[in-house]
């Protein structure tokens, strides 16, 4: 659309606002809001209590401890092996009473080195 000469860009607009009526503003308001909830949702979805930030967390997290639970449970599997082996291998009971209970056989004679003295 020309404009005719004489006539300024801002007549213009001014007239078109004056003629936009009460609705047009309503539809302003409108529309400012929505865009104002919008940021509103979207800040809360990233940055809230149960954002986006605290769900990238609680995923490292879960993982960490996946790999822990992971790591004692092979280590229980390895005590489990171990204990069974004692309760059924009488070599192996014989064998760790004399490691840590330093029980020995009759006529066995045990020889300290000076390191296990000083414990």
């Amino acid at each position: 659309m020309r404009q005719a000469a004489g006539s300024s860009w801002t007549a213009d607009i001014s007239a078109r606002l004056a003629r936009s009526g009460p609705i047009a503003s309503r539809r302003r308001v409108g529309t400012v809001a929505a865009i104002g909830l919008a940021a509103t949702i979207g800040y809360h979805v990233v940055a809230g209590n149960n954002g986006w930030n605290v769900y990238q967390q609680k995923r490292a997290e879960d993982k960490a401890l996946a790999a822990e639970v992971k790591t004692l449970e092979e280590e229980n599997a390895r005590l489990r092996r171990h204990v069974e082996h004692l309760a059924n291998d009488p070599d192996a009971i014989e064998f760790e009473a004399h490691r840590t209970l330093r029980y020995m056989k009759p006529g066995q004679v045990t020889v300290l080195n000076d390191v296990e003295q000083t414990r």
